[in-house]
């Protein structure tokens, strides 16, 4: 079994793994990685996206897209958050066997090879953030790697109903409604409405974007023309007040941004579009929508009132010691200012 970057020509071959694939999301696809690659964002300037495939006998079986960044001395990459993915890491080919013990033979073998491939590569630091499917992390703590637990909200749309959400939700949905705020899901993506009320969002937490206009522009435009996603606005007398963006593959709904005007927090407009979004979906057939969420407190505590179900996934992250070193001494300078400002105060 080896390990090797696919040329672009070999994208393709990924795609096709994923159609086979029970860790695969629309985030996996390599159209939606190399949006993600293509512009800047505050975190991540410059961008590469190597998708990493694990073949054996000339049969790609697995594989690992990563987006690397950073200085040549301290090259960096993840698989998943870039773009505000939610998902990324290991993709295994369905097994073939009920085999337990050959399937983590297979996975063992699977990971020591992609964990040197990624370690050849130059990466000093890499983390995967791993589908919720991807329960057996054994071989990644085996090889070095760091785990930790992550959490995500999904909503079985089925079993939902007024009565299983909670009470301040009810309320704010009557108290958006009889306050006349409508919500609708828009013909078309509207780029300029999204990026002003997303910007809100973020500098209410004296944070900047994480992108900018042109990489919306360019999200719509794939959703658009591959039919896989639409964006919903809630509005008070004409003016939108919140917007959320809803992106969907074959297997669910994921809530990818969601945003809302600052003197309208308090309206339940919020409360209402997800309400009005959930049963748009609901009839329509779809069956689960991840909500994402659940890492955060403030927006755990708001999206769990919609009853919907934690779901748990595994990080892992590997660091070379050259940036463990770095990391180090970071610390000491931050440490060293803080005492230094203390001091002269």
């Amino acid at each position: 079994m080896i390990a090797r970057i696919l040329s672009r020509s070999e994208y393709a071959l990924w795609d096709q793994l994923l159609d086979d694939s029970e860790q695969a999301t629309f985030y996996h696809r390599s159209a939606w990685l190399q949006i993600c690659s293509s512009f800047p964002t505050i975190s991540y300037r410059k961008k590469e996206l190597k998708i990493f495939g694990c073949f054996e006998k000339e049969e790609l079986v697995a594989g690992c897209a990563v987006i690397a960044f950073g200085s040549r001395f301290l090259r960096q990459a993840v698989s998943g958050e870039v773009g505000m993915s939610p998902y990324g890491g290991l993709v295994l080919r369905k097994p073939n066997t009920e085999s337990v013990r050959k399937n983590e033979h297979r996975l063992v073998e699977i990971v020591q090879t992609l964990s040197d491939a990624l370690r050849g590569s130059g990466l000093q630091r890499v983390r995967l953030i791993n589908h919720p499917s991807l329960t057996d992390i054994r071989p990644f703590i085996q090889n070095g790697w760091v785990p930790c637990l992550e959490y995500s909200y999904h909503l079985d749309l089925p079993e939902m109903s007024e009565d299983r959400i909670a009470r301040d939700a009810r309320r704010a949905i009557k108290n958006a409604t009889s306050s006349g705020i409508e919500c609708a899901r828009l013909n078309e993506f509207d780029i300029d409405c999204l990026h002003e009320l997303f910007s809100m969002t973020w500098y209410r937490q004296r944070l900047a974007p994480p992108f900018g206009k042109d990489f919306i522009e360019a999200v719509f435009h794939h959703l658009g023309a591959n039919n896989c996603g639409e964006m919903w606005v809630a509005r008070s007398s004409g003016q939108a007040v919140a917007s959320e963006v809803l992106i969907w593959d074959d297997r669910m709904v994921y809530r990818w941004a969601a945003a809302s005007h600052t003197n309208f927090k308090h309206t339940g407009a919020v409360t209402l579009l997800l309400w009005k979004i959930f049963n748009d979906f609901s009839d329509r057939g779809y069956r689960t929508i991840d909500l994402w969420a659940a890492g955060e407190p403030g927006l755990a505590e708001f999206v769990a009132s919609f009853n919907p179900r934690l779901v748990s996934s595994f990080s892992v992250e590997r660091r070379s010691n050259r940036i463990r070193i770095v990391t180090h001494l970071n610390k000491l300078v931050r440490e060293f200012k803080a005492q230094l400002s203390s001091d002269s105060s």
